[in-house]
């Protein structure tokens, strides 16, 4: 998850990323070993939270500490413009050949799949 918001998003922080990594560690090994979660105390569930919950440590300690100067993210923080292929490369990859058309489907499968383990375990929770 920090590696991921730090690569998309401008504002976030060392401090937040090394604070995110503690508390998520922590979080973690709290939802583990006092079983807060109930029956769903297994590892996907406990992921899930300590995901959400690493997440919203990253943004708000984001905020708390100044951004990082333009210069110090220019180029390695995701755009827009990664996405633009020369005229002749986009003639040649559309369609079928096309990555995000690729990509698209295997997110919506990941997810799927996901979606269907989080069904079946409400529909029969032990």
């Amino acid at each position: 998850m920090v590696f991921t918001v730090g690569i998309l998003w401008k504002r976030g922080t060392g401090p937040a990323a090394v604070t995110t990594m503690v508390v998520g560690f922590i979080v973690s090994w709290v939802l583990f070993k006092y079983e807060l979660l109930g029956n769903y105390n297994t590892f996907n569930h406990r992921a899930l939270a300590t995901w959400i919950c690493s997440m919203i440590v990253m943004i708000v300690v984001s905020y708390l500490t100044p951004s990082p100067p333009e210069e110090k993210t220019k180029g390695i923080i995701w755009d827009k413009t990664f996405l633009q292929l020369p005229a002749e490369e986009r003639a040649k990859y559309r369609g079928l050949k096309d990555w995000r058309v690729w990509w698209g489907i295997f997110v919506g499968i990941v997810l799927s799949i996901y979606a269907f383990f989080i069904w079946h375990r409400i529909q029969h929770p032990w």
